[in-house]
């Protein structure tokens, strides 16, 4: 799995990548204590007048805006 990784990483040859996710996809699958977590930094900037946002762990941040608004003034 390990070359396999190295592999995919190293080629832009779309037949070789297909290749290489394969291997690494039977790899995980007959190893299933394997799970790959990923989060992403979210960093939401935005005015002081705005009220309810929300930044969403999945980087999604539009998920509740229509629970948004602005202070009048």
């Amino acid at each position: 799995m390990d070359e396999a990784e190295i592999l995919q990483q190293s080629t832009a040859d779309q037949t070789e990548r297909f290749a290489a996710f394969h291997t690494i996809h039977a790899a995980v699958l007959d190893n299933l204590l394997v799970m790959y977590c990923y989060a992403e930094v979210s960093l939401g900037i935005y005015r002081s007048t705005l009220h309810n946002y929300m930044p969403f762990q999945a980087g999604f941040d539009l998920w509740n805006s229509w629970e948004w608004y602005l202070d009048q003034g």
